[in-house]
């Protein structure tokens, strides 16, 4: 019949097999089975088990590896608990479901590898293990002789006196992963609270195992840990950033060593608030607070801050980042983090933010600019169109359109000259010359402006010359922008100041006005182009912004230096130009000029702008010359082929073919040799000269051409050079 064990298996119960029968290496006499046993008897089995239970748990707190450990608890029951043989299987996962034998104790003489134990519900699948590893309950043979389900191991276990086997479930979290066996010399030996007792040490033996291999996971885990925190280490020391690493909690343990590198910190302080003293005191809470809530969230961090270098006592920005690692559960087990260095990167992205906010108040007050003017000109050709000719209001109309268009004329050279210098085209007219006179002659030209707005200017000359190797012009210009913007920021019966001298082996040529000053915000980018001060909506002083860049680029182009000075609102500014100072020049010689003798000249003007060139016509005829237009290149080389003109005016960007290409094609015409050949351009730089003289042509005039020059020219009787090389033509 059919038993079930106290933890719910059921067990086969039958007689007990002759002695004969129990193998040769079975005791001799009959054995007892737990029915038969006395009551003593039975109390010494239970405490030989409870000791056993005993044992078997200190071993699993003394063992550092599973498999000892699982020799060890087969030991002990065999011996604790006079058992003949105790085995332990692993079940595998694969198809046959084969159970793996991974330790053993007691009588055992090679019976395990005949097993081929299975524990799939099949003939091999049915014996005590099988069945306890697929069921998850206790099974057990009570009588190997005569178990039917122990048929495919009977003649091994019998040869090897076994009579007996029962069968305990390993499990760990509800599975079932094992078991482990015990074989009897006796037959139906285990009673009912020696199988509580021994299902109860097979519980602490799978959690054994289980805790092992946590353990050995955990060990293996961290040595992964050191060794891949090694690696991270070794890397992190190469790398140009700084590379930092805190605990869960946010302490940190870990710099490379470009942190002390750069910080010039203490390899020994380290923690959660080591970084603060290097860190900008601005930037102290914003920071604290940021890294606190990734803390306390686990969300990767990302801020930028400054540090301080030791080296320099430079704050730097830096941006900062971490990212959590967690583990399989998810929990954050540390933090990594890197600083960049991205203090260049931040100046120049902000440069560039500024540039483009100023490119657009640029292009919103040159809009401004460019306007005004055209409506007291739209007006004035209005008056001059209805008044008589001649007339006080004509004149006056005359006069507006004039200044304006002057206006208009100085706006566009400013941004050209503005352009010319940051690209390198300026060339400078360099001479030895007096800066006492450049600074008078300019001074005399302004002081009509500065009478009208009632501003004094004064003028403060040293006894002696002070020579400088200068483009006068070009120093003219610089004192003229100077005096400009004193006029325009003095009020009325205010004054300005202009002296001169030699300081240090520099000539100093200073401009102080008693205006309104400079706000100190400002002062320290006046000279970059298109800054100016609030002038409101009303823009009641005008100007791009540009006069000042202009002063300092041409006055580095002469390797002095410009610099600003204002006590503040209301308070004067003063400006100083330094020059290095040139030796005294030798005596030079001018001829003087011959005089010119005016004649009417036929002239052709080709120019695609079509009121523009008219325009042009109509004001040479004036003069008494015979004037012809062309508006494209080959209109304009069949016109010079059909008149001869004494003089071609020939605009550069002509819509067909350019104006060098034109000067080319009359330079190759034999009729046209002598024809006085200029060049109008809106460039007209020493290379833009260069490359029309190179094309053919005899002179070169910027646009708008000033007319008295235009008119010197026309009656100038310069011949043109009898050995000019004819030009290739382009056509």
């Amino acid at each position: 019949m059919e038993t079930v064990l106290p933890c719910g298996s059921a067990m086969s119960t039958v007689g007990h097999p002759p002695s004969a029968s129990r193998g040769p290496h079975a005791p001799q006499g009959p054995l007892a089975s737990a029915s038969e046993r006395t009551e003593g008897e039975e109390l010494r089995r239970l405490n030989r088990t409870l000791r056993a239970l005993s044992n078997s748990s200190q071993a699993m707190l003394r063992s550092t590896d599973e498999a000892s450990y699982l020799r060890e608890v087969c030991r002990i029951v065999v011996d604790d608990c006079g058992h003949a043989m105790v085995w332990i299987g692993f079940a595998e996962e694969n198809p046959d479901k084969t159970v793996r034998p991974v330790a053993y104790a007691g009588f055992e003489e090679g019976y395990l590898e005949g097993l081929r134990l299975t524990w799939a519900d099949c003939e091999r699948g049915r014996g005590p293990t099988g069945t306890a590893i697929r069921t998850g309950r206790p099974s057990a043979c009570t009588n190997m002789h005569t178990d039917p389900r122990f048929a495919p191991w009977r003649e091994d276990a019998i040869r090897r006196g076994y009579a007996s086997s029962i069968g305990f479930p390993l499990m760990a979290a509800g599975k079932v992963f094992g078991a482990m066996s015990i074989y009897s010399r006796e037959t139906d030996p285990y009673s009912e609270d020696e199988q509580k007792l021994l299902a109860e040490l097979a519980s602490n033996l799978g959690y054994g195992i289980t805790a092992l291999r946590s353990r050995a996971a955990r060990e293996r885990a961290e040595e992964a840990l050191r060794e891949s925190e090694r690696r991270f280490r070794q890397l992190a020391d190469s790398m140009p950033q700084i590379v930092w690493a805190s605990r869960p909690d946010g302490f940190l343990d870990y710099y490379n060593r470009k942190w002390f590198e750069l910080t010039g910190a203490d390899e020994d302080a380290r923690g959660d608030l080591s970084w603060l003293p290097i860190l900008h005191p601005e930037d102290r809470q914003r920071c604290l607070d940021t890294w606190y809530e990734s803390v306390r969230t686990g969300k990767p961090y990302q801020i930028e801050y400054r540090f301080r270098f030791s080296s320099s006592g430079e704050y730097r920005w830096h941006l900062g980042r971490a990212l959590p690692v967690r583990d399989e559960a998810g929990a954050v087990v540390r933090w990594f983090g890197t600083c960049t260095d991205i203090h260049d990167q931040k100046l120049a992205a902000e440069a560039l933010a500024l540039a483009d906010r100023r490119k657009s108040e640029f292009l919103a007050v040159l809009s401004h600019e460019l306007r005004n003017p055209l409506a007291p000109i739209c007006n004035g050709l209005n008056l001059l169109d209805h008044a008589p000719p001649g007339s006080e209001q004509a004149a006056r109309a005359k006069a507006v359109i004039g200044r304006q268009v002057g206006h208009l004329t100085t706006l566009v050279d400013d941004l050209l000259d503005v352009t010319r210098i940051s690209r390198g085209k300026i060339n400078l007219d360099r001479a030895r010359v007096d800066a006492r006179d450049v600074v008078r002659r300019t001074c005399e030209d302004h002081r009509a402006v500065f009478d009208r707005r009632g501003v004094a200017l004064r003028i403060d000359l040293p006894a002696g010359p002070v020579w400088i190797d200068a483009d006068a012009t070009r120093i003219s210009q610089v004192l003229g922008n100077l005096l400009q913007n004193a006029v325009k920021f003095t009020p009325a019966h205010g004054s300005t100041a202009v002296a001169v001298a030699a300081v240090n082996g520099r000539a100093e040529i200073r401009v102080r006005d008693d205006g309104i000053g400079i706000d100190p915000e400002l002062l320290g980018r006046v000279f970059e182009p298109f800054t100016q001060s609030e002038c409101g909506l009303a823009r009641t002083q005008g100007g791009l912004g540009l006069g000042l860049a202009l002063v300092r680029g041409l006055v580095e182009l002469h390797g002095g230096s410009v610099g600003a000075v204002s006590e503040g609102a209301n308070r004067g500014s003063e400006f100083v130009v330094r020059l290095p100072l040139a030796a005294s020049p030798e005596e030079v010689h001018v001829r003087a000029p011959r005089r010119r003798v005016a004649r009417a000249r036929c002239v052709l003007v080709v120019e695609d702008f079509l009121d523009s060139g008219q325009a042009l016509a109509d004001v040479l005829a004036l003069g008494g010359h015979r004037v012809h237009v062309a508006t494209d290149g080959r209109a304009g080389i069949a016109k010079a082929l059909e008149v001869k003109p004494d003089v071609v005016l020939c605009d550069i960007g002509l819509p067909d073919l350019d104006g060098y290409q034109v000067a080319r094609a009359l330079r190759a015409e034999a009729s046209l040799r002598s024809t006085y050949l200029v060049a109008l351009s809106g460039y007209a730089q020493a290379e833009d000269v260069r490359r029309s003289l190179d094309a053919g042509f005899d002179a070169h005039l910027g646009k708008p051409a000033p007319l008295d020059q235009l008119h010197a020219l026309l009656a100038s009787e310069r011949p043109v050079p009898e050995d000019r090389p004819p030009a290739s033509s382009d056509l």
